[in-house]
């Protein structure tokens, strides 16, 4: 009986070497391109974010005008049709 001895042939190694080189670029690549996916969402949802902060403080706004007597006047003018003393009414029959 002989004993045959398998011996790694460079060639082989060449091979596994280029197998695993490839395997881990495309982890690398499809990484790349999820973080860039990522980055831009974050970017996407920090404008919406900014956005809406400036419409909270416009809406903050409106409610502490609406707080105002100078509001009420207004809205009793426009809304309600209202006028102040000393006012001229003009009726424009609609």
């Amino acid at each position: 009986m002989s004993i045959r001895r398998h011996s790694i042939r460079p060639k082989f190694i060449l091979l596994l070497t280029a197998v695993i080189i490839a395997a881990l670029a495309f982890v690398v690549k499809n990484q790349q391109i999820k973080l860039q996916e990522i980055k831009t969402e974050q970017a996407q949802l920090t404008r919406e974010l900014n956005e809406l902060k400036i419409e909270e403080q416009r809406m903050q706004r409106m409610i502490e005008f609406a707080k105002t007597e100078k509001y009420l006047i207004r809205y009793a003018r426009e809304k309600l049709g209202y006028v102040m003393p000393g006012d001229i009414l003009f009726e424009t029959g609609e």
